[in-house]
């Protein structure tokens, strides 16, 4: 009989023995599984940490314009791509306009050592198909446009992503600013433009280092104009406020042949 009482003893500790491993077990998935979750959410906010770390720009927002005067223009007339505006420089000697692919053109200006690249206006629905759920998830996109999804990165900041809000909101405010930093790189201010039929944002301070200015231009047909300006060689300021408002002002469709 002792010796029945000690194996159904022992048959009791094992019981509990698997029991509490089992239990361990269990907590331990439990643990590893929450802490999953818990990097999993906190993943964009990290990101966004790193990203704002690079390109501190990040965290600035769309200002008015310096200066809103409007210089004369009585240089070269671009056209291409079925846009067409006026600038301030001279088309000399055997500079071209060179295709850098077929939505991309490039037109030189080596005596006043200027670059001037040019994409081809976009209306379709590419962009809006790429940022529509992101700008959805700030729930102020009632409608989709061209200019609404970029408008909806230049006003996101770093600020906007908390650790405590959800992934998906981060995610997508995440997302926007990745678009962000691509669309304006290192550049040092922006700026909202407002002309009338034209509207949309100017990236870079004309008389501030690096000397590039990046123009995304709207329409009211929502066509997607892009202009960028830079100095080829560091040279210093290569244009005035007033004369890229004047560009900016002058940008429209090309009359049909």
């Amino acid at each position: 009989m002792f010796l029945t009482a000690v194996q159904s003893e022992n048959a009791r500790r094992r019981r509990v023995i698997w029991w509490r491993v089992s239990l361990g077990l269990i907590v331990l998935f439990v643990a590893i599984w929450m802490l999953g979750k818990a990097m999993q959410r906190l993943s964009p906010w990290y990101e966004t940490r790193s990203l704002s770390r690079d390109h501190p720009i990040l965290g600035k927002l769309p200002s008015a314009l310096p200066d809103k005067s409007m210089a004369p223009l009585s240089g070269f007339r671009v056209e291409i791509f079925g846009l067409a505006f006026q600038t301030p420089w001279s088309h000399i000697g055997t500079m071209t306009i060179r295709m850098m692919a077929s939505n991309e053109a490039m037109i030189p200006f080596p005596d006043q050592h200027v670059a001037m690249t040019l994409f081809r206006p976009s209306s379709d629905d590419f962009e809006k198909r790429m940022f529509a759920e992101a700008v959805h998830a700030r729930d102020d996109a009632t409608v989709i446009s061209n200019y609404k999804l970029v408008a909806a990165e230049m006003l996101t900041t770093p600020d906007d992503v908390k650790w405590w809000k959800s992934y998906s909101q981060n995610e997508a405010r995440t997302f926007l600013l990745e678009m962000k930093s691509l669309r304006i790189g290192d550049l040092n201010e922006i700026y909202s433009i407002d002309f009338g039929n034209l509207k949309g944002f100017q990236v870079g301070n004309p008389s501030l280092p690096p000397y590039q200015i990046r123009l995304d231009l709207f329409d009211v047909s929502d066509r997607h104009y892009q202009i960028r300006i830079a100095s080829t060689d560091n040279h210093g300021p290569i244009i005035s406020q007033a004369q890229i408002n004047a560009i900016a002002a002058s940008v429209h469709q090309a009359a049909s042949p």
